[in-house]
C-alpha cells in the first residue's frame, strides 16, 4: 500500500488528539492530525525527501520519536504536566501605565531539509493598559536582554535570492495585536462544531479549529493556509510552486488580563536563487510566553531592541534551563553541532 494511517491517541483517555504536529527528522513539519486523531502518509513522501524517522511534537504532549520501518499504527502520547499557579491580583497596580511578559524565543531555518540557522532568545515585553479597550491591542516595546545565533558558512547574509515572500519569518519575534479569529483585520470564521471546539474557515475554506472560553475568546487557534497548482501559478506567474504555513496560539487569562502565552509558526515556501536552482526553505519559530504578569521591573542595563540574526548576544548559558522547560526537537538539537555560532557581541 501506498498509504499509512497512523492515529494519535491521549494515553490518559485513549482520546484521538486533533493538530498534533508530525516532523520529519530534520525539524521540517509534514502536518497534523485530524479531529479523528488520525494522520495519513504517503510512502513514497519518505523516499523523496529520505526520511527515515519521524516525532510527534505538540507543546502540550511529551514528544517521540519514531523510525518509519516500525512506525506503530497507534501511537499514545503522555501530556506535559502543568503546575497551577494563583491568579495575579491586579487591581491595586493599575498605577502602572503597563506590565512585563517575558518569553523565551526560538527559530530554526531549513534550506532542502538541512537546518542551515538556528536561534534563541530571552525577551521582554512592555504591554501599556492604555488603548486596551480591546483585548491585548495595546502598543508593546520590546526589550532583548539576550540572544544567541547559528548558521552554516555557505549562508552569505546578503545574497541574492528570488522569492514569493519578502521575509521568511525567521526570528520573528514579535507579538499579534490580538489573536487571529477575534481582532478586527482577521479575514477567518468560525462554525461550531460542539461545545467549545469551532472549525476555522477562510474563505469558506475549512484552514484548522479554535477553542473557545466561556467569554467567546479563543483560548487556542491551529490554521493552516496553503496554495498549490493554479492558485500557486497566480502568485508566481512564471514557475510552479506550493506553498503553506501553520500557526498556532495559545491565550490565557491572568485575572482580567488576557494574552498569549505560546505562539508557533510555520512556513514553507520555495525560492530561486541567482543560479535558477530551485529550493525548499522552511522555517519555524516558537515564542513560549510566561504565564506570570509582571510589574516589578526594571529596564536591562543592556539589551537590544530587535535581535541582530548576524550576532549572540548574552553573558550567561540561559538557554540550559530554558531548553529543560521547553526541549528543543531532538532532530535539531542534533543538528547545531554542524553549524557554527556566530560572534557574541555582549
Amino acid at each position: 500500500m501506498l498509504k499509512k494511517k497512523i492515529i494519535i491517541l491521549d494515553k490518559a483517555d485513549n482520546k484521538p488528539i486533533k493538530g498534533i504536529s508530525i516532523l520529519t527528522e530534520s525539524g521540517g513539519l509534514i502536518g497534523d492530525t485530524n479531529e479523528k486523531g488520525e494522520f495519513i502518509f504517503d510512502k513514497s513522501f519518505f523516499g523523496e525527501l529520505k526520511i527515515t524517522k519521524i516525532m510527534i511534537y505538540s507543546i502540550d504532549y511529551q514528544s517521540v520519536e519514531f523510525p518509519i520501518g516500525i512506525l506503530p499504527n497507534i501511537i499514545y502520547v503522555k501530556k506535559i504536566k502543568v503546575n497551577e499557579l494563583d491568579g495575579v491580583e491586579i487591581k491595586a497596580k493599575r498605577i502602572n501605565k503597563y506590565y512585563i511578559l517575558s518569553a523565551f524565543v526560538r527559530s530554526w531555518k531549513l534550506v532542502n531539509n538541512k537546518v542551515v540557522r538556528y536561534g534563541d532568545a530571552i525577551t521582554d515585553y512592555q504591554i501599556l493598559f492604555e488603548g486596551s479597550k480591546y483585548p491585548f491591542r495595546a502598543q508593546k516595546n520590546k526589550y532583548i536582554r539576550a540572544f544567541r545565533n547559528f548558521k552554516i558558512d555557505s549562508i552569505k547574509a546578503k545574497s541574492k535570492v528570488f522569492s514569493i515572500t519578502f521575509s521568511d519569518g525567521f526570528f520573528n519575534d514579535d507579538l499579534p495585536n490580538g489573536d487571529r479569529i477575534s481582532s478586527s483585520w482577521s479575514w477567518y470564521s468560525t462554525k461550531k462544531v460542539k461545545d467549545s471546539l469551532y472549525d476555522v474557515f477562510d474563505e469558506g475554506k475549512n484552514v484548522g479549529y479554535a477553542i473557545f472560553d466561556k467569554e467567546n475568546f479563543p483560548v487556542e487557534i491551529n490554521v493552516t493556509n496553503d496554495f498549490d497548482g493554479d492558485e500557486a501559478l497566480k502568485i508566481a506567474l512564471w514557475w510552479k510552486i506550493s506553498g503553506k504555513s501553520k500557526n498556532i496560539e495559545k491565550w490565557t487569562k491572568t485575572d482580567n488580563i488576557r494574552h498569549p502565552i505560546y505562539i508557533f509558526s510555520d512556513k514553507k515556501t520555495l525560492e530561486k536563487s541567482h543560479n535558477g536552482k530551485i529550493n525548499e526553505v522552511e522555517t519555524v519559530t516558537e515564542i513560549y510566553l510566561s504565564d506570570k504578569i509582571r510589574f516589578d521591573w526594571n529596564k536591562p542595563i543592556k539589551y537590544k531592541a530587535n535581535i541582530d540574526t548576524d550576532r549572540s548576544f548574552y553573558d550567561k548559558d540561559y538557554w540550559t534551563e530554558e531548553m529543560k522547560k521547553h526541549p528543543l526537537p531532538s532532530f535539531i538539537l542534533g543538528q547545531l553541532g554542524s553549524i557554527n555560532e556566530l560572534e557574541n557581541v555582549y
